[in-house]
């Protein structure tokens, strides 16, 4: 009743504003009341027919990401929120009995252009632009204005320009929802300042991502809203797979495996990506990726992002050779940003050789792409995918592990995850099933620090029953992107004579130091460069890694004494190579004091110390695999890699 009553009200106060009169003889749309949070009523009415036989408008209407393209500069902005803005246009005499609806057995039509109507958009936004179009400092999205300006001078008469227009013109503004006067500025569901544009946390509700879905409606309205933060997150689209492939299925099931990637997601959600203002006449730089199942897209100027774009494969484009893939990445990032790159000089990077054109032999679909892209003005560089620094950002390399399994072999996780059978286990042994198998590895391979193939069997035989188990990790390590770009191939020192090999626990420990690194590459670490101080036993090769930011003597042994010795008492020998820190006084007088051999390698013989060369050559593939991490998380994947593999 108290909807039907708050119905007839704004019925009421919608006829006596002129918006709407009764009808005799107009059309007869279904109504219906949708009571909002303020108590209020907003009338859906579902004019479906009326849209299928209405001649769609020609008129452009830009998406959000175009609307806020010439910001570059701009550090004062304003934002008017037009009240009721549709109802500021007049419906043709002619076409008003076309708005007709039925509501509450009675019969109205509109005189003001309703919502529903499938060229209210753009008719609205063809209004809007007649009035402000002119005004470059203006950035017009359906009833929202967003006035922008370098200084307060200038802000101050275009912000009074604006005004003057409003009120020629007759418009209402909402005041309680315009902002005036703001460095940084909300506006479209985006935080707007100087330095670019990032997600409004404020407005978004994140609680959507706490709802467990259970119904495939549920699922895409899931989706829906997690996509609608895609400018701003690396690689979503690839992230989202575990979602959408839910989506083929007849019955949601959902896993712990499942919230734990939502939360993953949700995560960088809230530390989104800023993307710089773009700067027109100014070189782009774009970095393209390709996977089995995806491609990933960076666009950058200046070394700033200002763009990002993910793209699941389909079926059809999954079939595509390892060069289609690359240049269809190419060929979707260049079109996608097209309101970046048509214009503007762009140079592209790829690990593909094949894609820069230089050999003749190329596919007819290459060709065609070829020339699609003829309209731009772009150069493609090679680069080789494990020593491309700008591989940071690009998709498989940023991509977060989301189906990370927090104990690899525990029986209750695996049973969840892959749905065995109690007959199935048998002791610490799991069955798992030739359906599942690949996926269960491929996991594995992930959460263990990417080990080669013969070390993830051998670490998988023990625990799994699985068949054919050496192929599917040669498979495995062979389509692994991260495992191609990340790793290099051994380096060939000759021959190694002697052994450094300890022949009981804490016998001989091996140090060294692995770096610097870029801090800024990583998160969690306050200082520019950091160094890894690795500590193994060469007799078990277990291993203690240590972020270092200063690696002086002082800190080694304070570091050496924290996680060594204090839990497992001092060592009978110390290996170490000819680095400042290992040959200082202080250095060697802790050793003394702790009765510790001190054994320093030969300059220039790597093959001295090779249990550490070894060490550092994985510690630095994993860097490279996993830049922009918590530093935290990146050494528990350093050492599940180094200890349990």
């Amino acid at each position: 009743m108290a909807i039907r009553e708050a119905t007839k009200l704004e019925l009421a106060r919608l006829e006596g504003a002129g918006i709407i009169r009764k009808s005799v003889d107009g059309w007869a749309s279904p109504a219906f009341p949708k009571l909002k949070k303020n108590g209020e009523i907003r009338l859906l009415i579902d004019y479906r027919l009326v849209n299928a036989i209405t001649n769609a408008m020609a008129f452009p209407n830009p998406g959000i990401s175009e609307t806020l393209t010439g910001l570059s500069g701009s550090e004062i902005f304003t934002k008017f929120d037009l009240r009721q803005g549709y109802y500021q246009i007049k419906v043709r005499d002619s076409d008003i009995h076309k708005t007709g609806f039925v509501i509450l057995n009675e019969h109205f039509e509109f005189t003001r252009m309703p919502q529903g109507l499938m060229n209210a958009p753009k008719t609205f936004r063809q209004a809007m632009s007649r009035i402000f179009g002119d005004l470059e400092f203006v950035k017009i999205y359906l009833d929202d204005l967003l006035v922008h300006s370098a200084n307060v001078q200038d802000h101050v008469k275009h912000v009074n320009e604006v005004k003057r227009r409003i009120v020629a013109n007759n418009i209402s503004v909402n005041i309680e929802k315009s902002e005036l006067m703001k460095s940084q500025i909300t506006f479209l569901g985006k935080l707007i300042d100087k330095n670019g544009i990032k997600i409004d946390l404020n407005t978004l509700p994140l609680n959507k991502l706490h709802k467990i879905p259970t119904t495939k409606k549920q699922l895409q309205s899931l989706i829906g809203f997690i996509y609608w933060c895609l400018p701003h997150i690396i690689n979503l689209s690839d992230k989202l797979l575990f979602l959408t492939d839910k989506l083929k299925t007849s019955k949601i099931k959902w896993t712990n495996s499942d919230t734990k990637a939502v939360q993953e997601i949700e995560k960088e959600i809230i530390t989104n990506t800023n993307l710089a203002h773009f700067k027109q006449n100014t070189p782009l730089q774009m970095y393209c990726d390709a996977s089995d199942t995806g491609i990933g897209i960076v666009l950058k100027q200046n070394n700033n992002i200002i763009g990002l774009y993910s793209k699941k494969l389909t079926d059809t484009e999954k079939q595509y050779s390892v060069v289609e893939k690359e240049m269809f990445a190419i060929l979707k990032g260049i079109i996608h940003f097209r309101i970046y790159t048509l214009g503007n000089h762009v140079k592209i990077f790829t690990d593909s050789r094949n894609c820069t054109f230089t050999k003749p032999v190329i596919t007819s679909r290459v060709a065609r792409w070829k020339i699609a892209l003829s309209e731009y003005d772009y150069v493609i560089t090679h680069i080789n995918g494990n020593e491309n620094n700008a591989a940071d950002h690009l998709s498989r390399v940023a991509a977060i592990i989301k189906k990370e399994i927090q104990k690899p072999f525990d029986i209750n996780n695996l049973k969840e995850k892959y749905q065995i059978k109690d007959s199935e286990i048998e002791g610490s042994t799991v069955k798992i099933p030739n359906e599942t198998a690949f996926q269960f590895i491929y996991d594995m391979h992930s959460y263990l620090g990417h080990p080669g193939p013969n070390k993830l069997q051998n670490t998988l035989i023990n625990h799994c029953d699985i068949n054919d188990l050496q192929s599917l990790c040669d498979k495995i390590h062979e389509d692994c992107s991260k495992c191609q770009r990340c790793k290099y191939g051994l380096t060939n020192y000759g021959r190694v004579t002697g052994s450094l090999s300890g022949t009981y626990l804490n016998q001989k420990i091996s140090l060294d130091y692995v770096g610097p690194f870029d801090a800024h590459k990583f998160e969690g670490i306050p200082f520019n460069h950091f160094h890894i101080l690795t500590i193994t036993d060469t007799h078990s090769r277990f291993t203690q890694c240590k972020i270092i930011t200063t690696p002086s003597s002082n800190e080694t042994w304070k570091a050496l004494k924290t996680i060594w010795i204090d839990k497992f008492g001092s060592p009978e020998t110390i290996i170490t190579d000819r680095s400042t820190q290992f040959t200082a006084t202080y250095f060697w007088e802790k050793c003394n004091q702790n009765d510790i051999k001190h054994v320093m390698c030969s300059t220039g013989n790597p093959t001295c110390n090779g249990i550490s060369e070894r060490i550092n050559t994985s510690i630095n593939a994993i860097l490279r695999m996993y830049k922009h991490h918590h530093i935290d998380n990146v050494l528990d994947m350093i050492h599940r890699l180094l200890n349990d593999t």
